[in-house]
């Protein structure tokens, strides 16, 4: 679900306008950023299932990065810096987008995912709804959020430079081809340090252009 996360924080910059996109997709990630790091730490476990070609998704053992309790923890986290940082904008309406946006993470993987997402914790209850077991439905519901997101951002803002026009599409775009495709046919057997190490590094460089491509557009809202 990683372009459904980018299409949250894409559409939320329309109700934060003078939020740098950058922090958005943070929020949005956050719980996805912790997991690579917890994983790499040998805190969090990635599983690479054997039939990899056919299933086309991991197993993961994540209850410290993905579990409902510690999701809504890091929504409440996020909510108190916002209303604490926020500038010239609400803070309680800050303190809500940032929560959202980490809670929404959460959300979308609990449809997509099998029933591997703790309620509470590793021995708790595991949710999810299992889109990933039929691809193209999955598939659509995230290029749709994203899709929905994209337009959102581009129509409550206009560039100043052509970098700022078309930066941020080809980015997204580049993400979204690498990521459905990527998970169509993906196939073992993969190392899960270097997934990890990968995930985290090309979420960290596609959050780091989305921030800098996000100062060349003027949020109409401004």
């Amino acid at each position: 679900m990683l372009i459904g996360h980018f299409g949250v924080a894409l559409g939320l910059k329309r109700l934060a306008p003078r939020t740098n996109l950058a922090w958005l997709a943070i929020a949005s990630l956050f719980i996805d950023l912790l997991l690579w790091v917890l994983i790499l730490g040998g805190v969090e476990k990635l599983i690479v299932p054997a039939d990899l070609a056919h299933q086309h998704y991991f197993g993961f053992e994540f209850p410290y990065s993905h579990s409902l309790l510690s999701t809504l923890i890091y929504a409440v986290c996020f909510g108190i810096l916002g209303a604490l940082f926020a500038h010239h904008f609400s803070r309680i309406a800050a303190a809500l987008i940032l929560a959202f946006a980490v809670l929404s993470h959460w959300l979308l993987d609990f449809l997509v995912h099998p029933p591997q997402l703790p309620v509470a914790g590793e021995s708790s209850t595991k949710v999810g709804l299992g889109l990933w077991n039929t691809l193209p439905i999955a598939h659509g519901v995230e290029l749709a959020i994203f899709v929905i997101g994209l337009l959102v951002y581009y129509r409550s803002s206009r560039s100043r430079s052509k970098t700022g026009k078309y930066g941020p599409f080809i980015l997204f775009t580049l993400i979204a081809a690498t990521s459905l495709i990527g998970q169509a046919v993906s196939s073992g057997p993969i190392d899960a340090t270097i997934v990890a190490a990968s995930s985290l590094a090309m979420l960290v460089i596609v959050i780091i252009l989305a921030g800098w491509f996000d100062t060349m557009r003027v949020h109409l809202s401004n």
